[in-house]
């Protein structure tokens, strides 16, 4: 055996404990904890966004369309009729809820569950990106997190 051979050999025996190490952690199921630990990571806290998903997921299926309008980030771009809508207040909102918050949508919200929801440091999101929220703060940085104040930031009813 030379010694390249030799080296390979090693480095072979040498990750097998990662790679194996790395397949169970995958197949772990998540759970609030460790949910709760990843959004710590990402934001500094998870508290107002498991807060913002529960009140959100409530405010949809319930069809509290002034709820939802009210923790919107205007102007919201969405699609209406084929054509892209910048939608400016929650008067507005309103007016096309039943347009923008499809039967689908609807659907993607009541079925997801907070533990393993998609986020990512822009932000978390419903389904498959059907509808994005994040914290958004009044200043350029939050070191504050009492200050940050979660609202959708975008909703994607073309995903149809």
């Amino acid at each position: 055996m030379d010694l390249k051979q030799l080296m390979i050999g090693l480095l072979v025996v040498a990750s097998s404990p990662m790679i194996a190490s790395s397949a169970m952690a995958q197949q772990q199921p998540m759970t609030a904890q460790t949910m709760d630990s990843q959004l710590d990571g990402l934001y500094g806290t998870h508290e107002i966004y498991h807060h913002f998903f529960d009140a959100l997921k409530d405010s949809i299926i319930q069809r509290h369309k002034d709820q939802v309008a009210a923790v919107i980030r205007y102007p919201l771009i969405v699609q209406l009729n084929k054509k892209q809508v910048k939608i400016k207040n929650k008067q507005q909102f309103i007016k096309h809820y039943d347009q923008i918050i499809t039967p689908k949508i609807e659907q993607v919200v009541k079925e997801q569950q907070y533990v393993g929801m998609l986020s990512t440091y822009r932000g978390m999101a419903f389904g498959n990106g059907e509808i994005w929220f994040a914290g958004l703060c009044p200043k350029k940085t939050c070191k504050d997190h009492s200050k940050t104040v979660v609202k959708i930031i975008g909703i994607n009813n073309f995903m149809q």
